[in-house]
């Protein structure tokens, strides 16, 4: 190859970087990342069912529905729940649990944060003594949804690529759960 042939390829992947950087970066340095409730569903939906033994008990969580307020920033999902416990035996029941979301820049996943329990039925048990157990098994939702990625940035395109990019808020708006991420 020439020396003008090397330069002029050196040049115009200079310009094509330039292009991408400015692209990806726009004029304030964050973009936004629109998720569907149909998205965040198929990718949960590939995650469940979730089983873990939490202290003595068993639990396992099954058949996830992913439920997006609008103006919240907080995704939630109706679950089934399985447990076994110690003396006690197997209780099985319904759950509702919303949480933040936290992003992990290096595995570009987006995972449920601090769940919170905002409905249990546990079958053949009254809501006032399932009330009671509410602490305990918002623990156990915890424990055990906090480490299930909820999405997975797939680098589909350019914008997902961009790996140096931080969340910076989340929000819910006409059923899709809106992505803000910005420069470090």
């Amino acid at each position: 190859m020439t020396d003008g042939l090397l330069l002029s390829h050196r040049v115009f992947g200079a310009i094509v970087l330039a292009l991408v950087s400015t692209s990806c970066q726009g004029a304030t340095g964050s973009f936004t990342v629109s998720l569907s409730r149909e998205d965040l569903q198929e990718q949960i939906d590939q995650r469940f069912p979730v089983s873990r033994r939490v202290g003595l008990i068993d639990v396992t969580f099954s058949d996830p529905r992913v439920n997006l307020v609008a103006g919240s920033d907080r995704i939630g999902l109706a679950l089934q729940l399985a447990s076994r416990l110690p003396l006690v035996g197997s209780l099985d029941g319904h759950l509702e649990v919303s949480g933040l979301i936290a992003y992990n820049q290096e595995t570009r996943q987006v995972f449920f944060h601090e769940p919170r329990i905002d409905l249990i039925e546990i079958d053949g048990v009254d809501p006032q003594t399932v009330g009671a157990t509410q602490n305990a098994v918002q623990a156990v939702a915890r424990a055990v949804l906090s480490g299930v990625p909820v999405y997975t940035l797939e680098q589909r395109t350019l914008k997902e690529a961009a790996m140096q990019y931080l969340l910076k808020s989340v929000r819910v708006r006409d059923g899709t759960l809106i992505l803000e991420m910005a420069l470090r």
